[in-house]
């Protein structure tokens, strides 16, 4: 199960993850990421992605699950980096339906969590997610998209598939210190997906955006989540 074992200090069940990823020009992305860290490419090519997903039975090592902060909605904004070879994730935004949640991230992670309106339902097997940031000093951002899964992907070993979403560790930087944060889970059970975004304002300016490049969805996963460790 991923690249470590034991120490962990949350654990959370991811549901109804959809990665949905644009191909972006390199030299836009570098001049947005840490100087401290690389951008990491597939044959040359740089991604942003865009993961809208539930979280369930979030609990902290060694205690029970708090019944008002167990389970929200969160979707991500990042693209994929280096630091000192290490391959991982950069977030340039978590939005999440819990003040509380977002509060703790920003303080303990040192991550650009929003608090965040969001709702999803499911209709005869299509997925319908609304996401609408309300954090002070923010646009309203959103995310408006349906999407019914499909059938079941081989992801391959050294696929583009593969590069990314086995992802295993984060990178973040704050006050030029160079922090990492381990999480660990399977291999991911991945399917296909119809959708249509109808609203994209989270990263403004892909192209094509009512259809993602590359998409792929998974029904569930659970995961380990470590303290962050000072690299630099």
């Amino acid at each position: 199960m991923g690249n470590k074992k034991g120490g962990w200090l949350m654990k959370q069940t991811w549901e109804h993850l959809l990665f949905l990823h644009w191909q972006v020009p390199a030299d836009e992305l570098k001049e947005k990421i840490p100087q401290q860290l690389e951008l990491d490419t597939f044959d040359g090519k740089a991604w942003i992605g865009i993961i809208p997903f539930s979280i369930t039975h979030m609990r902290v090592h060694g205690l029970p699950e708090i019944p008002f902060a167990r389970s929200f909605l969160e979707c991500n904004v990042r693209t994929y980096v280096t630091f000192n070879g290490e391959p991982g994730v950069y977030f340039f935004s978590l939005d999440a339906a819990h003040a509380p949640a977002v509060t703790g991230a920003r303080c303990f992670f040192h991550l650009p969590y929003f608090h965040a309106d969001m709702k999803m339902g499911i209709d005869q097997g299509t997925v319908h997610y609304r996401t609408k940031r309300i954090h002070k000093g923010t646009n309203e951002e959103r995310l408006k998209i349906d999407y019914t899964p499909g059938g079941r992907i081989d992801s391959q070993k050294g696929s583009l598939t593969e590069w990314l979403t086995e992802r295993y560790c984060l990178w973040t930087v704050k006050d030029d210190r160079v922090y990492r944060g381990d999480i660990a889970h399977e291999p991911w059970e991945l399917y296909d997906s119809d959708h249509f975004i109808q609203e994209q304002t989270l990263w403004p300016g892909l192209k094509g955006s009512g259809r993602a490049v590359h998409q792929c969805y998974s029904r569930k996963q659970t995961a380990y989540i470590w303290a962050l460790s000072r690299q630099l």
